[in-house]
């Protein structure tokens, strides 16, 4: 007995290799044959902090270490705009709340929220003399009422503007 077969009759499979373990970092969705390329190298992130040295400025920073995972590593930043950079380390920071998201090569990511830089609180001080009271001040002998002012560096570099009136 002879069979003929005709093209319509042979069946034609056709394969999508690709990682096919949805817990793995590279998952391939459209993957159909698994070709043994699942990655599961972990990625995590040491995040420290430099608060704000001063009220008002903006010198803090973020340092994002990344461990685990397969490099290169991408770094996203939120929180007063969003910066995407291939190094862990964000400078010129004001202070708020802010996101931190890295992800690897193979798609793995490491998120941490709530990362905090803070800032001094402003200083002020009143006092209150006596009309007949007779003070030095900033060096000079005041004893006539009005307003004086004077600006005033501290130890770490902050300025304030002092009034006396």
């Amino acid at each position: 007995m002879i069979i003929n077969l005709s093209m319509t009759d042979v069946n034609v499979c056709t394969y999508i290799y690709g990682c096919t373990d949805s817990l793995a970092c590279n998952y391939n969705f459209s993957a159909t044959m698994d070709d043994s390329s699942c990655s599961y190298n972990y990625l995590s992130a040491i995040v420290s902090t430099v608060n704000i040295s001063c009220n008002g400025g903006s010198d803090g920073s973020i340092i994002a270490t990344a461990t685990g995972g397969v490099l290169p590593f991408q770094y996203y930043l939120t929180g007063g705009g969003t910066q995407i950079q291939s190094s862990g380390t964000f400078t010129s920071l004001t202070a708020g709340v802010y996101h931190m998201l890295v992800t690897d090569i193979n798609g793995c990511m490491s998120s941490q929220t709530g990362i905090i830089i803070t800032e001094p609180l402003m200083q002020i001080s009143y006092d209150t003399l006596s009309v007949a009271a007779s003070i030095v001040w900033n060096g000079m002998p005041l004893n006539v009422s009005g307003d004086y002012s004077v600006t005033l560096i501290n130890s770490a570099g902050c300025d304030s503007i002092a009034y006396l009136n």
